[in-house]
């Protein structure tokens, strides 16, 4: 047993201080970048479903969102009543967890609704601004894989691939960035085709070239979701809401 000793007494020098402030900054800041965490199906309250409605459509409105273009990444509905704009971080888990919603989302809603998927990875790569601190190293070069995966099979390819990985990764760089060539393969990509593209980053200006307009719409976290209706109006979804909620929402935009 490691014996009890007498604490000494803690002297807060200069240099120290300076230090713990910085500390302290820096914290505020991966938490003021990371959403808010939402419950889970089954956590979820009644009380809680009304106040995540509410706050979505306090948003009308609010935000400026690139335009959907064929380059984009999209699947459900083909002439969709609603869009669903997600920028996404492979590695995040409050994507994960909404990667699920929207799958119930298109179960229910497939004839009616469209999913666009973007990348935003957490890694400041694409973000110049000072406050900015990387949350998920292994983010982009997932995006990029991604990407590959897309210019090789095509997009139904990439929505394979994009399944696979949430479905495999623990989240906060927990997947094991060996198994991208096997999963790719597993999604009926060429694994020699897939080396050579993601060796070379090939599709690097992909990933960034969702980034950095999101960036310039204000999007500060992953997933920012914004649904879109016929209209034009847009409602942000700010972080990883369950179905229940969602579903309420899209209940009543489309019953307008």
């Amino acid at each position: 047993m490691e014996p009890v000793t007498e604490p000494k007494k803690f002297e807060l020098t200069v240099p120290m201080a300076i230090v713990l402030g910085a500390v302290i900054i820096a914290l505020a800041i991966v938490i003021a970048w990371a959403p808010k965490r939402t419950p889970k199906a089954g956590e979820i309250t009644g009380d809680q479903v009304t106040a995540m409605v509410e706050s979505i459509f306090e948003t009308k409105g609010a935000l400026p969102v690139p335009a959907v273009v064929p380059e984009d990444h999209i699947r459900g509905a083909k002439n969709p009543v609603l869009t669903i704009i997600e920028y996404s971080d492979f590695e995040c888990p409050y994507c994960k967890n909404f990667h699920a919603t929207m799958e119930q989302v298109l179960q229910k809603y497939g004839d009616e609704v469209a999913w666009v998927y973007r990348h935003f990875p957490l890694d400041c790569e694409d973000n110049e601004s000072a406050q900015c601190r990387v949350l998920h190293e292994n983010a982009r070069i997932e995006a990029i894989a991604s990407e590959c995966v897309a210019r090789i099979g095509g997009n139904d390819a990439f929505w394979k691939y994009a399944d696979e990985l949430f479905a495999e990764t623990q989240s906060n760089d927990g997947l094991d960035l060996t198994r991208l060539p096997s999963i790719a393969n597993a999604v009926g990509v060429s694994t020699e085709a897939f080396n050579q593209c993601l060796n070379t980053k090939a599709t690097a200006s992909e990933v960034s070239n969702d980034a950095k307009p999101a960036i310039a719409a204000r999007v500060t976290g992953t997933p920012t979701s914004y649904i879109v209706d016929a209209d034009g109006t847009t409602y942000t979804i700010s972080g990883g809401f369950p179905f229940e909620a969602v579903d309420a929402v899209l209940q009543q935009l489309l019953d307008k």
